[in-house]
């Protein structure tokens, strides 16, 4: 099938786990970056200040990022594993 070389649904497909797992380290790691700045003793009195109403605005979207990149990256993972079907038919044709 002509569309198949251009863009093959099961690659995107078994791709699908690790660019969700992915995102979610990277999110990760920008508000490691980011939060870990608060630390320092320098910003000490001013992060005591600010941070408590800040965590509260916040927290409610980033619970929501990481609940949906971690639940797309078990649903990709779960249906990948339990659609063997596919996978016999994908290997028996390459």
């Amino acid at each position: 099938m002509a569309s198949q070389k251009l863009f093959d649904p099961m690659k995107m497909f078994r791709l699908a786990p690790l660019i969700t797992t992915t995102a979610s380290l990277m999110y990760a790691i920008g508000e490691h970056m980011f939060l870990s700045t608060f630390l320092h003793r320098n910003h000490r009195e001013q992060s005591n200040v600010i941070l408590p109403s800040w965590f509260k605005q916040w927290f409610n979207s980033g619970v929501l990022v990481v609940a949906g990149l971690n639940t797309a990256t078990i649903a990709s993972t779960l249906s990948y594993l339990y659609n063997p079907g596919e996978l016999k038919a994908e290997r028996s044709t390459s």
